[in-house]
C-alpha cells in the first residue's frame, strides 16, 4: 500500500493499543479499515463514510446498530 500517511498514523499501533490495554481498562474492538490501493485519498474516505456516520449516529441516539 502506498500511503504516505501510514507511518504516522501507525494504524497497528491503535489496534493493539485499544484491544490489550495494559492499564486494566476496558478493551475496545475497533474496525479497522484497510484495503489493497487505498490510501488516505478523497475516494478511500467516500468509499466508507456512509458507515462511519451511521455508526455515531447510533450511538447519539442510543441506538447501537452495529
Amino acid at each position: 500500500m502506498n500511503d504516505e500517511y501510514l507511518t504516522y498514523l501507525a494504524p497497528e499501533k491503535l489496534k493493539k493499543s485499544a484491544e490489550e490495554n495494559p492499564n486494566g481498562l476496558k478493551c475496545v474492538s475497533i474496525q479497522l479499515n484497510m484495503y489493497e490501493d487505498y490510501e488516505h485519498s478523497y475516494y478511500f474516505v467516500a468509499s466508507f463514510i456512509e458507515d462511519h456516520l451511521k455508526y455515531h449516529a447510533s450511538i447519539l441516539s442510543g441506538e447501537n446498530i452495529q
